[in-house]
């Protein structure tokens, strides 16, 4: 039912995702800088984004590819949020802030803004509120390594000691906003359900007139 070019997308980012496992075990040795450990992870990522993107383009109905790009919204507001939990923790394991890093940071959250706020816009009112009431439980301690490393400015230092609680600190906010990823993927599960169930009908009832005919 899929165009060749969703299949082919699959199939790229599945080859990609393949090689990770040996490239965990050059992360483990930790004989590898920041930017060689992050981006194998961004590109898998990103192919399967990229395949998300051709299934949106299969989409017929307004309805779903208003809530399938409202989906893929959430998923770059996250992986944008890892991409940011990885830069943190460099930086606050060298207890310095590269200019790199700091100019970094600024534009991660940006882009994590911009992706929260398109989703709630297009979604309206009981979406943000589900978002919100789940994300704001983890929000606050991200928001506070956020000055931390923001403060420091080009080029500074921060206090040591600090790289493990900020990981946690992401990574419990990653995890609320997997929560609601995977809530309102279930909410479009459902409604594409019901499209299906409707259309079949439809088509039952066409089908018996034309007997009829």
């Amino acid at each position: 039912l899929y165009s060749q070019a969703y299949a082919a997308q699959v199939q790229r980012a599945n080859e990609l995702l393949e090689a990770i496992a040996a490239h965990r075990d050059a992360v483990d040795t930790l004989d590898i800088n920041l930017g060689a450990g992050v981006a194998p992870y961004t590109q898998t990522i990103n192919a399967y984004l990229e395949a998300y993107v051709e299934e949106v383009h299969e989409s017929r109905n307004a309805e779903m590819t208003e809530g399938m790009i409202s989906l893929l919204n959430l998923m770059e507001a996250k992986e944008n949020a890892g991409i940011e939990r990885a830069i943190g923790a460099n930086s606050f394991g060298q207890a310095a802030v590269p200019r790199s890093n700091h100019q970094r940071i600024y534009n991660l959250r940006a882009a994590q803004d911009a992706y929260i706020h398109e989703f709630k816009m297009v979604m309206g009112d009981e979406w943000a509120a589900v978002f919100d009431n789940t994300i704001e439980p983890t929000q606050a301690e991200v928001d506070r390594f956020r000055s931390i490393l923001i403060d420091a400015g080009y080029g500074g230092t921060v206090a040591p000691g600090q790289a493990g609680a900020w990981f946690d600190a992401s990574t419990r906010r990653i995890d609320a906003m997997m929560q609601v990823e995977t809530r309102f993927n279930q909410y479009l599960y459902d409604k594409a359900q019901d499209k299906l169930s409707q259309s079949r009908n439809a088509t039952m009832i066409v089908f018996a007139f034309a007997l009829l005919a």
